[in-house]
């Protein structure tokens, strides 16, 4: 798909669309990781701080649920990954994935808050 003319390198426009595409849609996951906390503790009255606190009172641990969430279902972050962020081991990044789809399957106010706050973002 390369092809070499006496005035340099030319590539074939399917190669050409490919990098493309792939250079301009690369987003640090700092920034995605970033946008969706904040938006998350903003909505829910939390410091972006304390996110990364060690509070472990349950609007807290329910707002860390659902970014952790989001992240991994919409944005396919790894578990490490998240857990790198979030600043917690990927065992409790696991932890409170399960606990968010049990809390979103039983508990209707949680699941509620969650679909608002997800609106704002999707």
């Amino acid at each position: 798909s390369i092809e070499i003319y006496s005035y340099g390198i030319m590539m074939s426009p399917y190669v050409y669309v490919g990098l493309t595409d792939t250079l301009l849609h690369t987003i640090d996951e700092g920034v995605i990781y970033s946008h969706i906390a904040r938006t998350f503790s903003a909505a829910m009255g939390f410091s972006y701080r304390s996110i990364l606190s060690k509070n472990r009172r349950q609007p807290l641990t329910f707002c860390r649920q659902m970014i952790v969430s989001v992240l991994r279902d919409y944005h396919k972050f790894t578990y490490t990954s998240i857990g790198s962020h979030m600043r917690r081991d990927h065992s409790t990044i696991l932890n409170r994935y399960a606990k968010h789809a049990l809390d979103y399957e039983t508990n209707g106010v949680y699941r509620r808050q969650y679909d608002n706050i997800l609106k704002q973002i999707l």
